[in-house]
């Protein structure tokens, strides 16, 4: 409904649907899973998280005042230091925030600033192929947002 009839969810964004956003987009549920001679860790809640920063953008875009912005930085900070694919989003959140609400990326930038940092200086190691390309996807996407968020005012 946010897509095509915001006004039907509008008035539940604050009190119901927009607090449990922000409880799901930092919710992690990992568990070990035993591979013989070594262990995985699975993060059953990456779905979740994903899920939760794509209504978020959604959210931004179609209903920005039914948001309570400032409140969801810290959310976004930690998505900025998630796994790839949940940085990726937080990337284009962040540089789509740039443009809209500048101000609340401005108070905001410092927490911003090390995980972004952390993602640029990752280290290829042995990569090859398509890892490689993914990885150097990646840090060009942190390298982007540092970039957008280079030129704000403030």
């Amino acid at each position: 409904p946010v897509h095509h009839m915001p006004q039907v969810v509008a008035g539940l964004m604050k009190e119901q649907i927009v607090p449990s956003l922000y409880e799901v987009a930092t919710f992690k549920l990992e568990r070990k899973v035993d591979l013989g001679p070594f262990t995985h860790t699975v993060d059953d809640a990456l779905p979740l998280r994903k899920a939760a920063l794509s209504i978020f953008a959604t959210c931004l875009e179609n209903l920005p005042a039914s948001l309570d912005i400032a409140s969801f930085m810290p959310v976004l900070a930690k998505a900025l230091g998630d796994v790839e694919d949940v940085q990726l989003q937080a990337h284009q959140i962040v540089i789509s925030m740039c443009v809209r609400q500048p101000a609340y990326i401005v108070a905001a930038v410092e927490s911003f600033v090390e995980p972004l940092e952390k993602t640029m200086h990752k280290k290829q190691g042995q990569k090859t192929g398509t890892e490689l390309e993914r990885l150097q996807e990646w840090i060009k996407s942190a390298l982007r947002t540092m970039l957008a968020l280079s030129k704000l005012e403030g």
